[in-house]
């Protein structure tokens, strides 16, 4: 996350796993961290590397309910973006219907990590209104 980047890039220590004020990935503010500068890059050069020249659209995408996953499959499948306001509306997109699918069982672990603990659905939905 930005803030253990920042720690390093300072020489700051801490142990991943104790709940304390040193420890970068259990500051409150953190709850479903972000998407960084450096995985919105990464996010756009699988955009261009390898969306961008399929052949045809995905019938679906896939993602874990955290920030950065959603954050990442929006930027990665940019092109095929449903042209919709509300989740409900995405199986009649300009984009052959792609179904837009977010689920808890995709997700990385739930961890300690307030980093790994994602904001509730009507947040994600108000944010990412293409994802059911």
């Amino acid at each position: 996350n930005f803030l253990a980047d920042m720690y390093i890039e300072r020489g700051l220590k801490w142990n991943q796993f104790d709940v304390n004020s040193d420890n970068p990935y259990t500051k409150p503010e953190l709850l479903d961290a972000p998407l960084t500068e450096k995985g919105r890059a990464q996010a756009s050069l699988l955009h261009h590397h390898y969306v961008a020249s399929l052949s045809s659209p995905p019938e679906l995408v896939v993602s874990s309910p955290l920030c950065r996953a959603l954050s990442t499959c929006s930027i990665a499948f940019q092109s095929v973006l449903p042209k919709c306001s509300t989740a409900s509306n995405n199986t009649n997109n300009n984009n052959n219907d792609i179904q837009w699918l977010c689920h808890e069982l995709v997700r990385e672990e739930h961890g300690a990590h307030i980093c790994d603990r994602r904001r509730c659905a009507s947040e994600q939905m108000r944010d990412f209104p293409m994802f059911d």
